[in-house]
């Protein structure tokens, strides 16, 4: 059966167990095998591959999605089980998705180990190894016969998109032959970073990824992704394989050894495939799908606040709590936080959260009360899946920490200087414990903001209570336990969280490892031999996360690009540093939350934070695939009062001088000449679009420009108080040669801005107040403004007099 539509063609042939998915436009074919699903009984390992399927219906899948789809189904018994097979595609667009229903119509429960959803290659790969696209219990001596991946393009111009597996993951793109970054902790960190601390393979041009993977020729712009749509029933993986002129991709689902009993039933997860010809932006339109079908909670505002651990770490105190409290009032003319967060140190360990310690002696409820008489929310840390070997929860309460056969607990990584334990999701008497914790510290307590980490510990492998659920399914299980103790008005911000399970769940989750004061990872006496490590603790490991996790900000979740860090004492980051972190959290358009001691910051080190207040608006995007590692470029782009611009930050994340050489033209389709303006550095020039814009970077600092197109009319350039570079600026007009700007920064500022003016100035006021405006020659004019709130600027000028 044929199903096409006007840029796929989906072919489905039971009779060859077979589908085929073709972009004929764009000369892409994947010829793969129908999904086989790998069983284990008391005779052993079954492989269920499809042989005689009969179509059931036409159907139109009920799915939550604005993209309609239409859908068949195909279904077969085989050994004693019903299998049921699904596809679902769009008339209108270059999308395919399908999955299986497997029911047990025997006498006996059955054991699921996994399945292989997807494999096309070229049939040289099949030759390459054990590793290849290839799974145990899946023959492959019938690949070359069934099998078939035609993706144009050469080598040197793919690029590979990696989403990671949670939070602290490394997610980002790898040209092909590449290899991803990897690790020498492997002991501990791999149960963290890695699912079933599965590392990427180790031969060139063989990936990996989690959930899902994109590949992109950075030449062409025609890409691909494919992979899981959710991640609720179980966890699954694509690898991609790129040699020479070989393509392979496959798709796999792990099934966790889940016991399906007779008359159970089992679905796997929606698997999708998406076709695109713009570049990265099919990454885009595939999380955009995602995050409808998983329901993804996105607020209309970012959280803004401060949080205690990157100064103090776990000593903290009632006192400290409130000291900084009253410090965030007095700030509050200057840099407006909304958001009070007490982190990891008030419990009295890790596990036993509703118990404190000495110094928090009356408890979190009088605490979370004073944050909220001071007009801040007040917000949480916990970490309801992981605890230490001492915590009470653990030794009274031993069946529920996760173990493996051999009654071993199971590995959690090296956490507060040992290896903690797991709990396991699944068991009831845990539940109800999470259930409490929950319910407690929101309805009783009063914290209405809560951040839940180390939640990877919650999927670990090991024995669970009830083998009837897979390690997504009770997991996702014990999130939706935690959103509805919790209720629908708190925020909940993930951490450590697998990223597929956490959507529809979470308000804000954290895309990238922590943050440090240090721009590399430091671990004495170890940091010279760490401090190329992906996941550890750094400046430069959070930046390069934030930016290539931007594609999920504001479709799964508002991304938390975790804690800003502006201070100069306790700290390794020098000034240049800080302006790297600040500009790819502003740039993010996500949270914002300082982590210092807030009474100890001069009034320089406010000025950095208040920037960012409020968070901007839309989504920021990776400019492109290559060299995005080391020297990424992010574009934001703003529409508003003053006009079209586009913000870009030209990171240089490495040692050594690096010189960007930008094609305006291209990337902004702009014509003519531009308006430049180097925020950090305050310096502005004119621009032609017709020559490449060079912008040298030193090692570990940032180019961050506002761009707008010239023309014959004053134009606002930008200024000192907020990264929008025009946000402040709520009326704009420039007829008549009068300019009137009507400023309000919702805070008290600063102000110095750079105005451009094509003519000579005649006469300034604010607020009917005369004024003095520097100009200079280029046209640029200057003023400055000291201590204001709001008002309305006006300038008088002349064209006449002005020839540039």
């Amino acid at each position: 059966m044929t199903l096409p539509n006007h840029t796929l063609a989906l072919e489905i042939d039971p009779s060859r167990s077979r589908m085929t998915i073709e972009h004929a436009a764009l000369g892409i074919r994947f010829v793969s095998p129908l999904p086989t699903i790998t069983i284990y009984d008391p005779a052993g390992p079954v492989l269920l591959e499809p042989a005689s399927l009969t179509k059931d219906n036409d159907f139109e899948p009920s799915l939550e999605t604005s993209i309609k789809l239409q859908g068949i189904q195909y279904s077969e018994v085989i050994a004693g089980l019903g299998l049921q097979l699904e596809w679902a595609f769009s008339p209108s667009r270059p999308l395919v998705m399908w999955r299986w229903s497997l029911q047990n119509q025997r006498q006996s429960a059955v054991e699921l180990r996994h399945a292989l959803m997807m494999v096309c290659a070229k049939s040289t790969i099949s030759s390459r190894g054990p590793d290849i696209l290839s799974f145990e219990d899946h023959s492959r001596a019938r690949m070359p016969d069934n099998v078939e991946m035609v993706f144009p393009g050469e080598l040197k111009d793919f690029a590979v998109f990696l989403p990671g597996w949670q939070s602290w993951s490394y997610g980002g793109w790898v040209m092909a032959g590449e290899r991803t970054p990897r690790s020498r902790i492997r002991p501990f960190t791999h149960s963290q970073i890695f699912d079933r601390a599965r590392e990427s393979p180790r031969t060139r041009g063989h990936y990996r990824s989690e959930m899902f993977a994109a590949l992109v020729d950075t030449h062409t712009n025609i890409g691909v992704v494919c992979g899981f749509l959710s991640q609720r029933q179980s966890f699954g993986t694509t690898e991609v394989f790129l040699d020479g002129v070989s393509r392979g991709l496959s798709v796999r689902t792990d099934l966790d050894h889940v016991q399906l009993d007779p008359g159970q039933s089992f679905s796997s997860d929606w698997v999708g495939l998406l076709v695109g010809n713009k570049g990265l932006e099919v990454v885009d339109d595939f999380a955009a799908l995602v995050g409808e079908l998983n329901r993804a909670r996105i607020p209309d505002q970012a959280p803004v606040g401060w949080c205690s651990w990157y100064d103090y770490g776990q000593g903290i105190s009632e006192e400290i709590i409130e000291e900084n409290v009253a410090a965030a009032v007095a700030l509050r003319k200057r840099a407006a936080l909304s958001l009070i967060q007490i982190d990891d140190g008030f419990q009295s360990e890790i596990g036993d959260w509703l118990t404190t310690n000495a110094n928090f002696p009356v408890g979190m409820q009088p605490l979370s009360n004073h944050i909220r008489r001071n007009n801040f929310v007040p917000g949480l840390w916990l970490a309801p899946f992981i605890a230490l070997k001492n915590a009470v929860a653990v030794n009274h309460n031993p069946e529920w920490v996760l173990r493996n056969a051999l009654r071993i607990p199971a590995n959690t990584g090296w956490v507060w200087n040992q290896f903690g334990r797991a709990f396991d999701p699944s068991h009831p008497g845990f539940l109800d414990y999470l259930q409490r914790v929950i319910s407690k510290v929101t309805a009783e307590w009063g914290f209405e903001y809560l951040k839940l980490d180390f939640l990877y510990a919650g999927v670990l492998q090991g024995r669970r209570y009830n083998p009837n659920l897979t390690r997504a399914q009770a997991f996702s299980s014990a999130l939706e336990l935690i959103r509805e103790s919790a209720g629908d008005s708190v925020t909940l911000a993930g951490c450590g969280c697998p990223l597929g399970p956490g959507i529809g769940i979470f308000d804000s989750m954290r895309i990238g490892p922590d943050v440090a004061a240090s721009w590399k990872p430091v671990m004495h006496p170890f940091t010279p031999l760490l401090e190329r490590e992906p996941t550890l603790p750094s400046a430069v490991n959070s930046i390069r996360n934030i930016i290539n996790r931007a594609h999920f900000h504001r479709r799964w979740w508002i991304n938390d690009p975790d804690c800003v860090l502006v201070r100069k004492e306790r700290s390794e980051l020098t000034l240049e540093e800080v302006q790297s972190l600040i500009t790819v959290i502003g740039m993010s358009g996500g949270s914002v939350m300082l982590s210092d001691r807030v009474q100890s910051l001069s009034a320089e080190r406010v000025s950095l934070i208040s920037r960012l207040i409020p968070p901007l608006k839309g989504r920021a995007q990776l400019v492109s695939a290559i060299d995005s590692h080391d020297h990424p470029m992010m574009l934001h782009a703003l529409d508003d009062a003053v006009g079209k611009r586009w913000l870009l930050a030209c990171f240089n994340t490495v040692d050594d001088l690096f010189s960007f050489n930008i094609a305006l033209d291209k990337l902004l389709s702009l014509s003519g000449s531009t308006h430049i303006y180097d925020i950090w550095r305050d310096s502005y020039k004119e621009h032609k679009v017709d020559f490449p814009l060079r912008i040298e970077v030193p090692g570990h600092h940032v180019a961050l420009l506002a761009i707008r197109q010239k023309d014959r009319l004053p134009s606002y350039i930008g200024d000192n108080v907020h990264l929008s570079q025009g946000g402040i600026v709520k009326e704009w007009s420039s007829e008549d040669q009068v300019v009137k700007c009507r400023i309000d920064p919702e805070k008290k500022a600063d102000l110095r801005a750079r105005i451009f003016i094509p003519g000579s100035i005649d006469s300034s006021t604010f607020n009917g107040t005369p004024i003095t405006m520097e100009k200079h020659p280029d046209g640029m004019a200057i003023v400055e403004l000291a201590s204001i709130d709001k008002g309305e600027l006006e300038i008088h000028w002349s064209r006449e007099q002005y020839d540039h």
